[in-house]
């Protein structure tokens, strides 16, 4: 993984890997028009960084900055998605977790929001 301020991928870009943080931290920000990208959270070690490459169109929702040095075990996308189709209990327990991550996603850019605009 990268070191400290180097932008992981940006929101709209192909998602085609993930990563578990294993150290460091990375921070999750989307565009705003007019305003640039805006930070929604800090993810650390022991979270995971990407989720958009489960659902079709496989683009990012969110972009990525190493805040620090950042170590990772990193997935192929299409390597996960393949495993998932051919092992139905691997496939429901992966996305019922990823699911946890979308919506913790979806709750923290629903605060940012409010902070900024509310």
């Amino acid at each position: 993984m990268p070191a400290e301020a180097h932008r992981v991928f940006r929101a709209g870009q192909p998602a085609e890997r993930f990563w578990l943080l294993s150290g460091g931290e990375v921070a999750l920000d989307f565009p705003v028009p007019g305003r640039g990208d805006i930070g929604i959270e800090t993810i650390g070690a022991g979270g995971v960084l990407g989720w958009s490459w489960i659902f079709p169109p496989y683009r990012w929702q969110f972009g990525a900055v190493a805040v620090r040095r950042t170590t990772t075990v990193e997935f192929s996308a299409e390597g996960v998605r393949r495993l998932i189709e051919s092992d139905d209990a691997l496939g429901r327990q992966l996305t019922l977790r990823l699911m946890a991550v979308v919506v913790d996603r979806l709750q923290a850019s629903r605060g940012r929001l409010l902070e900024l605009y509310g």
